[in-house]
């Protein structure tokens, strides 16, 4: 992604090519963190943990990222315009945007290491849930003490 954004000012298609490229990179690990989610999760609850996940990741990431962005972008700016009281040149314009989608990409590596270290714990967390709803399962075969006393007295 940031080769993309730094061959676009000489290139035309190259810059296209390695951002479907980035994009799809990206957006393969969709499938994966649903079923991590999935996993770590007791079935009753699973509904739930899906939206929250669903929720925060559009929150940080389609919701805020642009107001950042566009945030940084005017920042730079001020500090690249050499009048910052005049409407700074397109030069201006285009690097100041170009940095500032630099920060999603950084955020983007933040993102891949916390993801390598959730995939330490997932699978001590799914055995954790396996064992929860085995024994949940148990519990609800298992005869209570006032089922018993109810089918020996209807004997």
């Amino acid at each position: 992604m940031i080769l993309a954004m730094l061959l676009c000012e000489k290139y035309f298609y190259a810059p296209f090519a390695l951002i479907f490229i980035g994009e799809v990179a990206l957006n393969l690990n969709w499938a994966i963190v649903a079923d991590m989610s999935l996993y770590v999760v007791i079935p009753p609850r699973r509904s739930t943990a899906e939206a929250f996940q669903i929720l925060i990741s559009h929150m940080f990431g389609d919701a805020g990222s642009p107001y950042l962005v566009g945030v940084i972008s005017e920042a730079l700016k001020r500090y690249y315009s050499f009048a910052p009281e005049e409407t700074p040149s397109q030069a201006v314009q285009f690097r100041s945007l170009q940095y500032a989608l630099f920060v999603t990409c950084f955020v983007e590596v933040a993102g891949a290491v916390f993801f390598l270290i959730t995939a330490l714990y997932i699978v001590r967390d799914k055995q954790k849930v396996d064992r929860a709803i085995a024994e949940a399962a148990a519990q609800q075969t298992e005869p209570s003490h006032s089922n018993a006393t109810k089918v020996a007295a209807a004997e």
